[in-house]
């Protein structure tokens, strides 16, 4: 399996709750264990305000210490890596072009999608939040250098109603496109059928033979809880690194 093929998995297993974009306060954790590690989330919002940061990491694909802020709502990012030497900078668009420029350039495509969604079935509550259990069921095959590998991802959502509805506020980590325009159209079209916060994701992927998975839980959620605004303060003495035009495609 080539690079690219395992960086598509990772980014496809890296899509964890997005953030609701209201005019309210909140604070959660939420726990994923990956294929090669355990990570640990958390994120502060208040109002157009967000930062997410990986509290501890045994993953070396997403170590602790990364940081992202947003002031306007997720139109500008703010990522700051764990080395804490600078802050990459850019629109949510940028972000996206950016992804999308690195799959590009190894030359892969996808073929024959196939998505099929599940109804909604009511679940067990999740935090004491009734949820429901949305559950996705997508095909491709995978192109890349002549060679094709059949990949099925399966995805289940145990949705809480009574809690804000998701959207792309940080969506370069809370990542639901994988920088492929047929499969990230699957994949918002997929989450605009969920109606309510996400408490738990589960995911299995199949490639050349390997099962990959990957669960997400939501360990505590406080809504309007009180939130320190100095989480949101962006290191002045750290360099701005522009994405235009667009260091991460390289």
């Amino acid at each position: 399996m080539g690079t690219i093929m395992r960086r598509l998995i990772v980014l496809l297993l890296l899509s964890i709750i997005s953030l609701p974009l209201l005019a309210r306060t909140y604070y959660y954790t939420a726990h994923m264990q990956r294929p090669h590690g355990v990570v640990d989330f958390k994120v502060w919002v208040d109002g157009q305000k967000a930062r997410y940061e990986t509290a501890s990491s045994t993953d070396p694909a997403l170590p602790a210490g990364v940081v992202v802020i947003t002031l306007d709502g997720g139109k500008t990012i703010n990522l700051i890596p764990s080395s804490k030497d600078r802050i990459l900078r850019g629109t949510a668009e940028e972000f996206l072009a950016a992804n999308r420029m690195r799959v590009a350039k190894v030359g892969v495509t996808i073929q024959n999608v196939t998505n099929h969604a599940l109804p909604a079935q009511v679940a067990d509550s999740i935090l004491g939040y009734p949820t429901l259990m949305y559950e996705f069921d997508i095909a491709f095959d995978l192109v890349q250098n002549g060679k094709s590998d059949h990949v099925t991802v399966r995805q289940r959502f145990w949705v809480a109603a009574a809690l804000p509805s998701p959207n792309p506020m940080l969506r370069m980590v809370t990542n639901n496109s994988v920088g492929v325009p047929e499969l990230d159209r699957i994949l918002d079209a997929n989450q605009l059928l969920m109606q309510g916060m996400p408490m738990r994701r589960d995911v299995v992927i199949t490639l050349d033979g390997q099962t990959l998975k990957s669960t997400l839980q939501v360990g505590v959620f406080y809504p309007n809880t009180s939130v320190d605004l100095k989480l949101f303060d962006i290191p002045a003495t750290l360099p701005v690194v522009s994405l235009t035009p667009g260091p991460l495609a390289k």
